[in-house]
């Protein structure tokens, strides 16, 4: 067992054209009773046409960690520090009006609740035209013409009908494919989407991860897919991250990480997770700890079946298990020496 050398797992990933380079990303929010610590450290890089998946229960940092990366969490006060390194440019020091330039064209997110992201005073047209025009300058016919054809990638009927309705006027599941429209529209390099099929039936559910799909292997685009939903992140992603209050417990290639789950979390996650057999379902024991005034140990110990004798001193980091299986936790760090 040995601790994790991001500099050959960087030199690794570089191979495959790094998008997308994050290191040490911290998101934390001071408030009056302590400091809310969100994002404690993550490390993740994606590469061109790959996916990496994210998954954790809710509350565990993965939507904060999302919007911190286009700049969308500095005005509401929260700090972040890091780097996440784009086409050579550190969003993360980026000012509001350049992150703006790169924000829908090089990195572009689907929300996870896509109707707070749209003003109801503006037809889906305008929300359109708007994303377009901040970084080309077409024509209103030619912009037309392009979001009526991403309207029908995306399984939406009538879409110059629809272009001229108010995103009230339209479904959950309606609503929701507007916004993956709207974010595939431009082509980006990295497209963050955070619970993409939220709202959607089993049929829409397929054709947008089909259009997913067909994007990363057209423009070979990088993609952080955030999921509860096990299934998709099996189904899409090349590379899986398991996240736990704020940190990275586990990360490995999807095969190997459903497979051979490591950390007891990543263990608990998916045997949670509903089968066919008439089974009772299996549920995490306990409640994960708050993120306030969070320590550096282990936050899974007290809800841990296979807690030791090492696990009351352990500092939260990565170890690296084998040549593409990293893991956070006391047992594997001692393996040898329990043995």
């Amino acid at each position: 067992m040995i601790s994790l050398n991001f500099a050959k797992v960087e030199k690794k990933i570089m191979n495959e054209q790094v998008v997308l380079n994050i290191k040490d990303l911290h998101v934390h929010l001071p408030t009056t009773r302590g400091v809310v610590r969100a994002v404690n450290g993550i490390s993740m890089q994606i590469a061109e046409g790959k996916v990496l998946g994210l998954v954790g229960e809710s509350g565990c940092g993965k939507s904060v960690a999302c919007l911190s990366l286009l700049g969308l969490t500095k005005e509401k006060g929260w700090v972040i520090d890091g780097e996440a390194k784009l086409l050579g440019k550190n969003l993360l020091a980026l000012e509001q009006e350049e992150i703006r330039k790169i924000r829908g064209k090089d990195i572009a997110i689907i929300m996870q609740n896509p109707l707070m992201a749209f003003n109801p005073l503006m037809t889906i047209e305008q929300h359109i035209f708007e994303t377009i025009n901040s970084h080309l300058s077409l024509p209103n016919k030619e912009c037309g013409n392009l979001a009526c054809r991403y309207l029908e990638y995306t399984g939406l009927s009538q879409p110059g009908k629809l272009l001229k309705q108010y995103p009230f006027q339209l479904s959950g599941g309606m609503i929701q494919r507007v916004m993956i429209a709207i974010a595939l529209i431009l082509e980006p390099k990295v497209l963050i989407a955070d619970e993409p099929t939220t709202s959607l039936d089993v049929t829409v559910q397929r054709q947008i991860l089909g259009q997913l799909t067909r994007l990363k292997e057209k423009v070979r685009t990088g993609m952080l897919l955030v999921s509860h939903d096990l299934g998709v992140i099996a189904q899409m992603a090349d590379e899986v991250a398991v996240m736990y209050c704020g940190c990275i417990v586990e990360r490995a290639p999807v095969e190997q990480l459903f497979s051979q789950p490591l950390h007891p979390y990543t263990k608990a996650l998916l045997a949670s997770k509903p089968k066919m057999q008439k089974k009772s379902l299996q549920t995490i024991g306990g409640q994960a700890p708050s993120l306030l005034n969070l320590d550096g140990g282990c936050q899974f110990l007290e809800r841990c079946y296979e807690k030791s004798r090492w696990c009351s001193h352990y500092k939260q980091e990565l170890v690296q298990y084998d040549d593409q299986h990293w893991v956070g936790c006391a047992k594997c760090g001692t393996m040898d020496v329990a043995s």
